[in-house]
């Protein structure tokens, strides 16, 4: 017949590992874009862009973490630690989109002619 049928616990890996890679992505681009605007940002956007970076890092060490260990052990209930780790992304990125608020244009040298 050819259907290939997928456990519930396997689809439900695959989530955690997705979520995992995506916003081991972004915390590394987190980290580069604190450090490519040192001197650009106001207060409010250092502050925000850490709270994104630890965000992001609680999100995949609770959510993806959280899962991980449920199916090691062969639990099935999700405990509160996986919402909390959702939440954590949600943080996450409405701390990075804040942290856009608080960056400084560029200083501009005009060139004599």
């Amino acid at each position: 017949n050819g259907v290939v049928t997928v456990s519930p616990m396997v689809k439900i890996y695959d989530t955690a590992t997705l979520f995992h890679a995506l916003h081991s992505i972004v915390l590394m681009l987190t980290a580069v874009l604190l450090a490519a605007t040192e001197g650009r940002r106001g207060p409010f956007a250092t502050v925000t862009l850490n709270l994104a970076a630890a965000a992001f890092f609680l999100g995949i060490l609770l959510f993806s973490g959280g899962i991980y260990y449920h199916i090691a052990r062969g639990i099935q209930s999700v405990t509160p630690i996986v919402p909390a780790g959702g939440i954590a992304f949600v943080v996450g990125w409405a701390a990075l989109a804040l942290s856009a608020f608080g960056f400084r244009a560029a200083a501009v040298n005009p060139v004599s002619q």
